[in-house]
């Protein structure tokens, strides 16, 4: 058996990209969905997608630094 040259991860991410893309292009074709309403969805699922993942990252470092914080008062109280 030959080596793969895309990963099963990737390959079953385009996997579900193509079939969201199908499944979007028959809605608009049977519920005759404007390309204006479809592109407004569009935009406001990114919108949704990337800000939950700026507050998820927000979060992490938010955390990172208050255990930087606790680590740095527990250095402090060590050497008194």
């Amino acid at each position: 058996m030959g080596k793969r040259r895309v990963s099963v991860k990737t390959r079953a991410t385009l996997g579900g990209l193509a079939i969201a893309v199908a499944a979007l292009y028959a809605l608009t074709v049977s519920y005759d969905i404007p390309l204006s309403e479809l592109a407004s969805f569009l935009i406001g699922s990114l919108a949704v997608v990337i800000g939950t993942m700026l507050l998820a990252v927000l979060v992490v470092a938010a955390i990172k630094l208050m255990a930087r914080l606790i680590r740095k008062i527990g250095e402090r109280k060590a050497d008194d």
